[in-house]
């Protein structure tokens, strides 16, 4: 139902029942209540005195301005490099990529014996389309263990652990984050 523009009416007019019902009534039901098609859906301006429903985002969607028009999407990042879509690419072009993912979390080591290393690897959970950035930390402020990538694919990542103490350290934490291409 589309919105009518009310007449001006003078001190002292009336309004008819068609009137009432078309300026009021049906106005009333062109407004925002009526024309919201589910939870979380947003009402966005799409020109002066003009507005479109825009449809609730996936989860984890925030609202991007994009040419001037609002769209739900990852939030806007830019990067470094020599391929729009091939992330593994090095060069200096600034890119910014439409689709992308990123994954966090921690992987945990058991034991690390003294002036050893060790390795250790998971899959993502679910394959970036090409092979992501991937940043590491190590947690174990007492220690000097360090952890570095010791392979890495769109779908695996295996981690190496050194240990440069002459002790054996124990619940090592390296704590990781891949943001790569999904498209």
């Amino acid at each position: 139902m589309a919105y009518n523009t009310p007449p001006t009416k003078a001190t002292g007019d009336t309004l008819t029942a068609a009137e009432w019902n078309t300026y009021v009534r049906d106005n009333m039901a062109a407004g925002v209540p009526d024309v919201m098609g589910a939870a979380g859906d947003l009402l966005v301006g799409s020109g002066p005195d003009a507005a479109n429903v825009l449809s609730k985002g996936d989860d984890g969607a925030v609202l991007r301005m994009i040419g001037g028009n609002v769209s739900w999407g990852v939030p806007l990042i830019t990067r470094f490099g020599g391929h729009a879509t091939n992330w593994a690419t090095s060069g200096s072009s600034i890119y910014t990529p439409d689709q992308y993912r990123m994954e966090m979390g921690v992987f945990n080591f058991a034991s690390i014996g003294a002036t050893t290393n060790i390795y250790g690897g998971f899959n993502f959970n679910a394959a970036f389309a090409g092979t992501p950035l991937v940043f590491l930390t190590t947690f174990k402020p007492t220690a000097d263990v360090r952890s570095l990538i010791y392979a890495l694919t769109a779908s695996h990542l295996d981690i190496a652990l050194y240990n440069y103490t002459a002790l054996t350290i124990t619940n090592v934490a390296v704590m990781w984050m891949a943001i790569g291409p999904t498209a």
